[in-house]
């Protein structure tokens, strides 16, 4: 059996070795064997190697390194009943996973549904315990109290775990990243969030107009270092910096922060907690669902839970410099997901060609899809196939339940699949129909008298948010890159419902469009229905 040791701490690549042991270690009861196959390498992991240069050698005889990721189950010990040989698991926490084979205790080894990658497994323990982690945090440190939060690498997978989690419960959170791409890229993923870049002169007064008044009341910090003095100056009297990396150079010695005079307080926090108790809700033969840590990506509502009723201060009213050109001034509200608001399911109810387009582009950006048409999950199998472990197929009914919704099908065939949905109260639905009551070369416009097509389909699917989109575009020009040498592909959509446009809108530049809105369902969507001015029509934004 090949493992990954260390007998000594210091440079990784001078001190970690390749070691072969003559034996596979065996399950105890209540354990399980894993065979390992992923092993994410995390700063922490090089952290605990190199050791920390203003403490003495913690390290006595071997060691492998690493806590996490994802396996297949060899074998199991005694009392172990509802894990077995051959199941996917991801595990956490699990001390020596940077081997070929490790045992882990059967309550930290989640099972893994066949749809979810080796990939994604690996890290779909140990991020959405670090959000929860932060939030519980977060919760003790507000203790009630109006103001902003402030967090450090933004750009992180944990960084945008927070960020989705603070869109949906309307956390008044500032995002940092390092550099102005990261500011663009964030405010693409999430445009409800101001962010800043450090690299800009001004950051620190930028967070102070952002902060407004109240000012920072929680610093959500795993950089570190040199940057631990600047950060405590932004809280507000009374504040906390909540610590759990160290991802930056330098230090800050404790002295040199206010700590005494303004009554700031420092909290260290570590995922690593969960090595002394089970994570709630994990156990032997528990399912890990594909929406961990995505589309659950806030914490869940109860005892100890950060509270959205708690969060509600801290709106900015003002907005900043610039703040026209780039994104809203305020946070929407709603439960539903907004523009960009992390990852999302993806329901399709069709699965032509514009379906796959959107389907494609979805999977590219980390999305679950659920795709579904009228001759059942069976056909779409060699489409999923092709699609990859984010794509699965269901009935159009078990695909409505999704997140966001698209309506792909052929306009006669609206009313029945209507008919088969559930209800979908606050559901976004992107209608991509046109009126053709029958298609080219034959074509026939559907007489709808005054509603436009999009208006027809809104009474049929009663609480869902309609958003008339991508329907103006043929197909092949929704496949491909959206994003030109010239410019972007301008895609117009149309509703009546302003977050659910935004969380189109978000959606759409993500996939790298242009998106212009036109307005309601009404004046919007007769410009770019079948015979209206915008039909067919493919332009390009010059950014």
């Amino acid at each position: 059996m090949r493992t990954v040791v260390h007998t000594r701490q210091g440079e990784p690549a001078q001190v970690l070795t390749l070691r072969e042991e003559p034996e596979r270690p065996r399950p105890g009861a209540g354990q399980v064997l894993v065979r390992m196959r992923v092993r994410p390498v995390h700063r922490g992991d090089l952290a605990g190697v190199e050791g920390l240069p203003e403490l003495p050698e913690q390290q006595s005889g071997a060691r492998t390194p690493g806590v996490e990721g994802m396996g297949v189950i060899e074998s199991v010990g005694p009392d172990v009943h509802t894990l077995g040989p051959g199941q996917r698991v991801a595990v956490f926490p699990a001390p020596g996973t940077w081997a070929e084979y490790v045992v882990v205790a059967a309550d930290r080894a989640v099972a893994v549904p066949d749809e979810v990658s080796d990939e994604t497994a690996a890290l779909m323990l140990v991020n959405p315990l670090t959000l929860r982690m932060l939030y519980r945090a977060l919760d003790s440190a507000l203790r009630g109290q109006q103001g902003s939060v402030l967090q450090t690498a933004a750009g992180s997978s944990v960084g945008r775990l927070v960020s989705a989690a603070g869109v949906r419960h309307d956390l008044p959170l500032i995002n940092l990243v390092r550099s102005a791409s990261g500011a663009r890229k964030m405010r693409t993923l999430y445009p409800t969030l101001p962010v800043i870049a450090t690299c800009d002169d001004d950051w620190r007064e930028q967070v102070r107009h952002e902060a407004g008044q109240q000012g920072i009341r929680v610093v959500l910090d795993c950089v570190g270092g040199a940057m631990t003095r600047d950060l405590a100056e932004l809280l507000a009297d009374g504040g906390t910096l909540i610590s759990y990396g160290q991802l930056g150079s330098g230090t800050t010695p404790l002295e040199r922060l206010p700590l005494i005079q303004r009554s700031l307080t420092v909290q260290g926090v570590t995922v690593l907690q969960w090595m002394s108790r089970p994570p709630e809700g994990a156990g032997p033969g528990r399912r890990l669902r594909p929406g961990l840590g995505t589309e659950h990506a806030g914490p869940a509502r109860s005892r100890g839970q950060l509270r959205p009723r708690r969060l509600q201060g801290g709106h900015r009213t003002r907005p900043p410099p610039g703040q026209d050109r780039d994104r809203p001034a305020h946070h929407t509200a709603g439960g539903q997901p907004r523009a960009g608001g992390g990852l999302m399911k993806i329901g399709t109810l069709g699965a032509g060609t514009i379906a796959q387009a959107i389907a494609r582009h979805a999977i590219r950006h980390g999305h679950e899809v659920v795709l579904s048409n009228s001759r059942g999950p069976a056909s779409l199998a060699p489409l999923v196939k092709d699609l990859g472990a984010r794509a699965t197929a269901a009935t159009p009914a078990e695909a409505a339940v999704a997140d966001l919704v698209v309506l792909a099908v052929g306009w006669p065939q609206v009313p029945d699949v209507a008919a088969q949905l559930p209800p979908l109260d606050g559901t976004v639905v992107i209608d991509v129909t046109n009126q053709f009551d029958s298609p080219p070369p034959n074509v026939k416009i559907a007489n709808l008298g005054d509603l436009t097509g999009s208006e027809y389909v809104a009474s049929l699917l009663p609480g869902a948010r309609v958003v008339n989109a991508f329907n103006a575009l043929f197909a092949q020009f929704i496949a491909p890159d959206p994003r030109h040498e010239a410019g972007r592909q301008v895609l117009f959509l149309a509703g009546d419902d302003t977050d659910a446009k935004n969380t189109v809108t978000g959606l759409a530049s993500q996939f790298g469009f242009a998106p212009v809105d036109l307005g309601t369902l009404r004046e919007g969507g007769r410009l770019i229905q079948l015979g209206g001015p915008l039909s067919a029509l493919h332009a390009l934004k010059q950014d």
